[in-house]
Order: structure tokens, then sequence, then C-alpha cells
């Protein structure tokens, strides 16, 4: 039997290879599926058992990993092992992991692989019992708020309702924790049906008489306040007599970057007015845009002044009314909550306890730790000993940590987050209290840093107070940390000069961490985010074992991208977002570098959208294989492959319609490229009218040239390549293991859109 399957896998190999190559078509897809199994699909449907058939489609599903190349051939298999899975009780575990597969390949099929997972996970929640009742119950509520979110991204707040209802039944029969969000989701459900109502009234208005100024601010004054959205709002202020929406509106409706430090401000104050009089479900909304100006400008405003002051204080008032909404209470009261949203989802102006959300043994890295109450002691002094506080902030932060060191004179650490794969180590004692500071900054550790504070003694049994402020702009991050209410320490720079040594490296990249070498009580650990985002590695309600950080939920308006200009050099790699860019194959985000673990045909799209000529180094390390590596270049309205492959060769494809070793720019050279050696990639792309010229250099222990000129229709990707969009740049590989140091892009004209 295994004989027989190793056979299938083989032969599945080797035709997705060729059909890679031609370009299959539906019919070809079939063609093959038939000819691997079309017999044994026969055998096992006629069979009443349900073993084979769940064999079957297990292969099935295996298969279609592999297949991610071919799209065609994955989808069918994909189908066909729902298909077969679904009717079984047994497998509907992996009935839903094809349906979750058939959605990510055919996003035409996701709303009805959707539908059938919803329909799987109802019959799983009206089939159990007992504590198997409740887990059915939550995962059937999670298909139904995602779906509900679907609708309402949708426009289709009946269904969002509908489905919410739903939810809110589930919620209730299990006693979850999440009926009373549920319940406030069908409360802004209400408000937004009655606001759509009203949007549609005033823009018929308008539609009938444009001087009716009564209909134009109150379809502005919605479209901004009650719907969130000032870009849509700007599209109706022309012409309004309001003067302060007239102006503030377009600037709302600009990305941050674009707005002039002396804007963030007087829109803080604008934003903060309109919260005052928003209607409750849109408070929270404006109260966290006005916070977004008032921390914009702290961040590019560092003077000592009064107006720093002002702004410090009107963030305060800020924050303090969005708790009073539902968050945790300001940062001068005595508490914070250790009640966090059922999604896990933590947005700005909320604290929370983090210690009682510290799972042990789980998020224990090493040495000993023991819980009293709700707080954290280290009992064994004398080695590294390191716990992971099970959350991933994405964005600007604060921690304010109470905490007493009872023994010896060594460090007492926490270990900061900036982004996937970054982050540094704020320690206090080093040396036994020779310094204290940040590490690694620049490579130096606290003793040497540009960040350091001599001497750093602490004394035992004394409790502490140390709070830290993480600022993250978009080209550099800012540090600022107080100990026991008085300014200790601060650093500015890249984010790119700091980094955590490989013996403090947490099992989930992204969350902060606590670190010592003797014992130490952590009485608190307060945590908020002062912009973007958090998301909980567990949930509350979910499984106990650490799962892998998430990003948080995408908010009610995609963020502007932002438009990088000709001149700078920017690294993607920190900016891609692995659940979103990854298009096929195992890749990785860690420690600042871009990791493709395994995979058949790889691709990854870089979050970057040209817009004219531009500049591109990649530096890499190949770690295994000897396949294509390829690189997707966009040119002008189309786009094509920059390969380096298992021939000793190099070139665009395609050309013509011809592949890279078939046309005019194949470079043939004699030496392979060397694994496990770090290589430098130049790719120049300009675009001038109709044409192009591309040249492409790799530095390493040789260098190798392709060149490149003429019209741009001449140039096409392949389809084995159009996973990737193609106005995007894009990485990947054939059964190749690469380590992509730094993607770096600079524009020589034009511009880049940068998601």
């Amino acid at each position: 039997m295994m004989r027989g399957v190793t056979f299938s896998v083989g032969v599945l190999l080797v035709t997705l290879g060729s059909l890679a190559a031609v370009g299959a078509e539906a019919d070809e897809a079939a063609h093959v599926f038939e000819s691997l199994y079309g017999k044994e699909l026969q055998r096992v449907r006629a069979t009443a058992a349900a073993s084979d058939d769940l064999a079957l489609a297990e292969r099935l599903l295996a298969a279609a990993e592999q297949a991610k190349a071919t799209p065609s051939l994955c989808v069918l298999l994909l189908e066909t092992a729902a298909d077969l899975a679904e009717g079984h009780a047994d497998g509907q575990g992996v009935a839903i992991r094809a349906l979750e597969a058939l959605a990510q390949a055919d996003p035409a099929k996701a709303a009805s692989a959707a539908e059938r997972t919803l329909a799987i996970r109802q019959k799983q929640f009206a089939a159990a019992k007992g504590e198997a009742k409740t887990a059915a119950g939550e995962a059937l509520i999670d298909v139904l708020l995602a779906e509900a979110k679907a609708a309402e991204e949708a426009d289709d707040p009946v269904g969002a309702t509908a489905l919410l209802r739903r939810a809110q039944s589930a919620a209730r029969s299990i006693q979850s924790g999440r009926a009373a969000d549920i319940d406030g989701r069908l409360a802004a459900m209400a408000h937004a049906a009655q606001t759509a109502r009203a949007v549609a009234m005033f823009r018929e208005r308008l539609q009938e008489d444009a001087s009716d100024q009564e209909a134009r601010e109150k379809l502005v004054r919605l479209l901004l306040v009650d719907c969130n959205r000032p870009a849509r709002a700007a599209e109706y202020v022309a012409g309004l007599e309001d003067e302060a929406l007239r102006e503030n509106v377009p600037a709302a409706a600009k990305p941050l970057a674009d707005l002039p430090e002396a804007q963030y401000v007087p829109l803080g104050d604008w934003y903060r007015g309109l919260a005052e009089q928003a209607p409750e479900p849109a408070k929270a909304a404006m109260f966290a845009r006005a916070a977004t100006y008032y921390e914009r400008f702290l961040q590019v405003h560092t003077s000592e002044d009064l107006q720093r002051t002002a702004a410090t204080l009107a963030l305060e008032k800020v924050r303090s009314a969005m708790a009073k909404l539902g968050g945790a209470p300001p940062a001068e009261a005595a508490t914070a909550s250790a009640v966090v949203p059922s999604s896990g989802v933590i947005r700005p102006g909320q604290w929370v306890e983090l210690l009682p959300l510290v799972s042990l043994p789980a998020d224990v890295v090493s040495g000993t730790w023991k819980r009293k109450d709700d707080a954290l002691s280290i009992t064994e002094a004398g080695k590294e000993t390191v716990a992971m506080l099970p959350i991933v902030p994405h964005g600007s932060y604060e921690l304010q940590v109470v905490f007493a060191r009872t023994s010896g004179k060594e460090l007492v650490a926490w270990l900061l987050p900036m982004g996937e794969g970054r982050g540094v180590c704020l320690t206090l004692s080093e040396g036994g209290g020779r310094a204290s500071g940040l590490e690694l900054v620049r490579g130096q550790f606290a003793n040497t840093s540009e960040c350091s504070v001599k001497p750093g003694v602490l004394e035992n049994g004394k409790a502490y107070t140390l709070h830290v402020k993480v600022l993250m702009g978009r080209d550099e991050v800012t540090i600022a940390a107080t100990l026991d209410g008085k300014p200790y320490l601060q650093w500015q720079g890249p984010a790119s000069a700091l980094a955590l040594h490989d013996a403090w490296r947490l099992p989930h990249a992204g969350c902060p961490g606590l670190r010592s070498y003797e014992c130490v009580d952590y009485r608190r650990v307060r945590f908020r985010m002062l912009s973007g985002a958090a998301r909980l590695l567990r949930p509350p309600g979910s499984d106990t074992k650490a799962t892998g950080p998430a990003s948080p939920e995408a908010p009610a308006e995609k963020p502007s991208p932002m438009v990088l200009k000709p001149g700078t050099w920017v690294d993607l790699v920190p900016r891609i977002d692995i659940q979103r860019d990854v298009k096929g194959g195992a890749w990785k985000c860690q420690d600042g570098e871009l990791l493709l673990l395994e995979g058949y045909w790889s691709h990854l799209q870089l979050p970057a959208v040209p817009r004219g000529s531009y500049e591109l180094q990649i530096a890499f390390t190949r770690t295994g294989g000897r396949q294509d590596l390829p690189v997707h270049l966009p040119v002008g309205a189309s786009s094509v492959m920059l390969n380096m492959n298992r021939e000793n060769s190099a070139g665009l494809g395609l050309i013509n319609g011809k592949h890279a070793h078939e046309n005019a720019s194949s470079v043939h050279y004699g030496k392979r490229l060397t694994n496990n050696v770090r290589h430098t990639l130049h790719v120049k792309v300009a675009v001038r009218g109709g044409t192009a010229a591309i040249e492409g250099r790799l530095e390493g222990p040789d260098k190798r040239l392709v060149r490149w000129q003429g019209p741009i229709s001449a140039l096409s990707p392949g389809e084995k390549h159009q996973v990737i969009d193609g106005r995007a740049l894009g990485l990947g590989a054939h059964q190749a293991r690469i380590t992509y140091h730094s993607v770096r892009l600079k524009m020589l004209s034009g511009e880049a859109l940068l998601p």
C-alpha cells in the first residue's frame, strides 16, 4: 500500500513539472487527476466504509500542497478531498482543512467554502455534548463572526445581522465570554444600518440639488464620524459653507507622513471635539483618531517646549476618555484591567494586566518560575532565566513593571519587541551594577552601548517601578524609560541598529519578555498600546497552549499605503506579513530576515508596488537545493521574472513567450551558485515610454550580468508565477531553501506604494 502511495506522489511531481512548464488548463488538470486517482476514487465511493474515503482524502490534501503551482489541479484535489471527508463524522476535520485551503487557492470559491465550513461547524455543535459542546460552540462562533465580518465588508448589514444573531444564540447556550462582545456588535450593526439609510437619503438629496447645504454637511459628518471614512467624506466637501469641515476633512484623508508637523495637533484637537459630540458608537473611533495625531506630533517634535507639553496633556485626556468608554483606567489610576476583549485584540488606550495571562510552564523559556496570586517570581539564581509575555504588539506601546530583586547583584532585564523579528533588551544592573542600558545597540551590550547609564545599581528588596515607552516611527524608533517616576534613559535611531542576542530568543517573535540572572519578584506588568493594535497569543477561552502570534484584526478603514519617493532606500523584509504575502511554500520572518524553509514551487509577494524606474538589492544565502531562484519584476504595465537556475544560467522570462534559457537575455556562467555563501543581487529597471532596460548583477564569489532592452509589450512572467500580483515585486524558488537578509528598494523615478 505504501509503495503505491509513493509511486502516485512521484508521478504527480513529475507531471506537475510538465504542467507548470506548459501552463495547465482545467481540462488538463482533470485529465491528470483522472489518470492518478480516477480508479481509486471510483473504488472508495463504491464502498460503505468511511476509512478508505478518509485515507484518500488525506492523500489528496497532501498532494494539493505540492500542486500549488498549478492552481487548477490544486483546486480539483482540494474539492475532491472535501467531498470525500465531509459526509463522515470522523472526517469533518479533514474537510475543514481542505475547504480552508480551497478558499486560499481559489478566491472565487472562498464564499462557498466558507458556507460549507459553517455547515460542518453547525453539525458538530448540534451533535456535541458536555465539554465538547463548549469547544464546538466556540469554533462555530469563530466561523459565524468571520462570516459576519465578511458580510459587513460586502455592505450586507442584513446578512451580517443574521449571522451575528446565530453567534449570539450559540454564545448564550454555552455561556461564552464573547456574548457581551456579540451584543455590542449587534448594536453597532443597528447603528450602521441606520447610518447607511441616512447616507443614502442625503446622497439622493444632493443628486437632486447640489446646492443643498444641509444635505451636504450632514452627509460629510455621517461619513466622517459615524462611518469613520474621512477619504469618502472628502469627496463631498467642495462647496461646503462650514470652514472647519472644508479645511480639515481633506487633511484627515491624507496619510500621516504626507502632513506637515504643524497640522498634527490641530487635527488632534479637531477630532477630540468631534469625539465629544459624536454618537456613542462612534466616540471610540474619533478619540483613537485624535490620539494618533497627538502621538505623531510627539514622535516628530522632540523639543521639550510648551507645544510638546500641551500635546502630552491633550493625549492623556484622550486616553482617559477612551478608557471610560470601556477600556482600562487611565495611566494614573491604581489598577489596570485583566479583562480583555474575547477577540484577544488590544486597541490603543486600554491598559491590560499581563502577569495573570502568563501560562506556566507554556511561557517559560528557561529557569525556574513560580506564581503567587497574580505575581511571578524567579526562584533560582545564577543562570539565564527568561519568560515570555503572551502578547504581540504591532505599533507603539508602553510597559509598566513593578518588581523587586530579592538576591544577588546581577541584572534584571526586559525584552522589547519592535515588529516581526526585531527587538532590544533593556537591562538594569549589568555587571553587578556597573551599568544599565539598552543592548544590543549596534552590537554593543549595555555597559558599552551608546544608551548606557553608569552606575546601574539596584537595591535588593526594594520595589521599583519601571515605565518604558516604545514609539515606532516610519524610519526610526524611540525608547524612553523612567525609573520610579524619574527619567532614566532615552534612545532614538533606526530599528536596524537594535538586535536581540540569540540566547534571549523567545518562542514567538514579536512578544515582550522578562529576563534575569537573580531571584526577582515581578509584582505587576501593565501593558498599553499607544497606536496600532496588539493580539494576545491565547485569547480568552482558548486553549492554554501557546499558539503562533497573529496580526491584529484589520481596522474598519484600511490604512493608506506609504508612498516611497525617489532617492530613498527602504528594506522591504520588515514590512512582510507572512499570512498576507505568502503565495506558496513555507516562509518565516525571523531576526529581521526572511527565511524560505521549504516548498516545491514557492512564491512570496513583496509589499511594494513600484510605478516607474527603480533599483533592487537582494542580499541572500541559499542554504539548500540547486533549483531556480526567480525574482518578479514589475516593468511598466507588464512584468517579467529574472531567474538564476540550475542550468548555470541567468536570464529574463518570458520574452516574446520564451523562457530565460531560450531567449537573448540568457547568460551562461561556468560556476554554480554557491550554497551557504552570501550573495547580493543588484537589479536596475529603467522604464521610458513603451520601452524598458533591465540590468542584473550578482556579486558573491563571482559576478554575472544580465542585460536586456526592448519593448515592454514583449515581457510576461509566465503562468506559474502569476500567483503574484503583476504590479508588485516578488520572490520565488523551486526546491530551494533560502535566507533573505534584506530586500532593499529605491525608486529612480515615479513612486512606489508600500502597503
